[in-house]
């Protein structure tokens, strides 16, 4: 248990983690009080939250015993599962500053929280092309003007209450800029292949399919893309 104590209050998350994990299959545990095997339970859950692994907190949860589950820090690393899995992330920030727990499990809900948010700025920067200033906001746990810095810092336009993620505009840029071959290419090329299909195929017409197979080869080794 000192293990898993000591990781935590030291901030390092992955390591109480491990820590927890390693208890929770010991000998040691099954003697231990209800208040521990929560923290042990907890320490899980957190841990996991921090590294983006929502399921695999849902599952510690589900295998912790009846015991560790009644502890409050089981319960209160399991309240901000709940609201990950709900897609909630507005009621998960509003909880984070009034979790009940103890000393070793809040630097991991604090690491949880920052993957949380970042995450979340991840998912938005390659998804969306414009979202409300306050709905992005909601979803970070951040003030209006903190948002407001975190997306000018990403190189997102922000104004008229909106911001607009630089990846998405790029896409649809690079999408729209894309080269394109020449049409007559892939017509020479049709004639090529019904030319060889024939009993005799005339030379002429396979001098310009080879032609046309030089071509493509040449535009798909540029990179370009076929109209």
């Amino acid at each position: 248990m000192l293990a898993v104590t000591t990781a935590g209050n030291k901030g390092d998350v992955a390591a109480m983690g491990r820590a927890a994990a390693r208890l929770e299959q010991s000998l040691e545990y099954l003697s231990m009080k209800a208040g521990d095997q929560g923290t042990v339970v907890g320490a899980i859950i957190v841990a996991e939250l921090a590294q983006g692994g929502l399921e695999a907190a849902r599952f510690a949860w589900r295998r912790a015993g009846a015991k560790a589950r009644e502890s409050r820090d089981a319960q209160t690393a399991w309240e901000l599962t709940k609201c990950l899995w709900r897609h909630d992330n507005a009621a998960f920030f509003a909880a984070v500053p009034e979790v009940a727990c103890s000393a070793a499990l809040k630097s991991g809900i604090r690491a949880a929280a920052q993957q949380v948010r970042e995450s979340t700025l991840q998912v938005v920067g390659r998804a969306y092309s414009s979202i409300a200033l306050a709905d992005l906001a909601s979803r970070t746990g951040l003030s209006a003007e903190a948002t407001k810095e975190e997306a000018v810092r990403r190189g997102w336009a922000v104004g008229g209450g909106f911001v607009r993620p630089a990846a998405a505009s790029a896409d649809a840029s690079a999408g729209a800029a894309a080269p394109a071959v020449d049409v007559a290419a892939l017509d020479r090329l049709t004639e090529y292949v019904c030319a060889l299909e024939r009993p005799s195929a005339a030379p002429d017409a396979v001098a310009v399919g080879e032609k046309a197979l030089t071509a493509v080869a040449q535009a798909r080794a540029r990179g370009e893309q076929l109209a």
